[in-house]
């Protein structure tokens, strides 16, 4: 079998009806036609009881770079990760080849450790070829505004996302975006075609009940998985050039509020939510794209109260209206 990704073609082995549907679910996340980018890789994937033990061990000890459940090295010519159950992944830089190794074990565990194991390799062949991973929502105002919502998980950035989509907005990206140079400025593009909802955000939303019949990632998580596509509103996932940043943080009240933050503040937060290398060459060069980024978008720090719930409309009319004056401004 071959699974086919916008930016992986993977030799799959037999496997169990159940494997196999969770490696679709994969596909179907990652499956962004408009978001392709020209960095492929090609690779063949392996599955046994036991996965390769002693590699993953080498990895644990040697590791210079950490996702939530993978460990791994990286260096100039190649990237090798592991999980704690023995699963290796492999990466020749040169050869834009990668080969899996998984434990069967590892699709037992929670469903994030695989689809880090995805993730991972993928996340170091772009950033070999100057695309950056950053944590981040993003979408576009009729006035040529375009804001992403950056943090992490669980700060708001779907909610936030979504009131402003409710208020007239396009999506352009959920949860993650490739960062890279386009000639002079810098370019976002989306890496995902779904996004995940809370059970909260979907009840505030009443078009967005049928996802509530879905069932949740995993046992870990409660959130339901969507294509951004079946949410009822417009989408645009091509490349965009971002003129705001939004960086949420929850809080108890009702009315939310936001204030500028300067450009070091905003520094700070993107360096947070874009996953390092252990090449120095490569961290170079992510830190110069992440300050051009910062130094070009005006920031703002939104405590988000309960009205990006209740109220979206309200909320996205005032923030839209700050975002876009001084996005105006700042370019007369």
């Amino acid at each position: 079998m071959l699974l086919t990704l916008p930016w992986l073609s993977l030799a799959l082995p037999d496997l169990t009806s159940a494997i196999e549907e969770q490696m679709r679910r994969a596909a179907a996340k990652f499956a962004a036609g408009e978001s392709r980018t020209a960095v492929h890789l090609g690779g063949e994937l392996a599955c046994d009881d036991r996965g390769a033990p002693d590699a993953a061990e080498d990895v644990m000890r040697h590791a210079n770079v950490s996702f939530q459940f993978v460990s791994g090295i990286e260096t100039v010519d190649e990237a090798r990760y592991a999980t704690r159950d023995g699963s290796v992944v492999c990466v020749d830089h040169a050869a834009r080849h990668v080969s899996f190794r998984l434990n069967r074990a590892v699709f037992d565990a929670p469903y994030s450790t695989w689809t880090d194991l995805f993730a991972a390799p993928l996340a170091a062949t772009w950033r070999h070829h100057g695309c950056f991973p950053l944590h981040a929502a993003a979408v576009a105002f009729d006035d040529g505004t375009s804001v992403m919502v950056v943090g992490a998980s669980g700060s708001g950035k779907t909610t936030t996302a979504l009131a402003l989509v409710t208020a007239g907005a396009t999506w352009r990206a959920d949860d993650k975006v490739l960062l890279h140079h386009a000639g002079a400025g810098l370019l976002a593009t989306s890496l995902y075609a779904n996004t995940n909802l809370a059970p909260q955000t979907i009840a505030a939303h009443p078009h967005l009940g049928f996802a509530l019949a879905r069932p949740p990632l995993n046992e870990t998580n409660e959130k339901r998985a969507c294509l951004l596509r079946e949410l009822g509103q417009r989408v645009d996932l091509s490349p965009f050039a971002p003129s705001a940043l939004l960086f949420p943080i929850r809080v108890t009240r009702h009315t939310s509020s936001f204030r500028p933050i300067s450009t070091i503040d905003a520094l700070l937060r993107l360096a947070e939510q874009s996953p390092t290398s252990g090449d120095r060459t490569v961290m170079r060069r992510q830190h110069e794209l992440l300050v051009t980024l910062a130094r070009r978008a005006p920031a703002w720090e939104i405590e988000a109260g309960s009205d990006v719930l209740i109220a979206p409309g309200s909320f996205a009319r005032a923030l839209r209206d700050a975002v876009s004056h001084h996005a105006v401004s700042a370019s007369a």
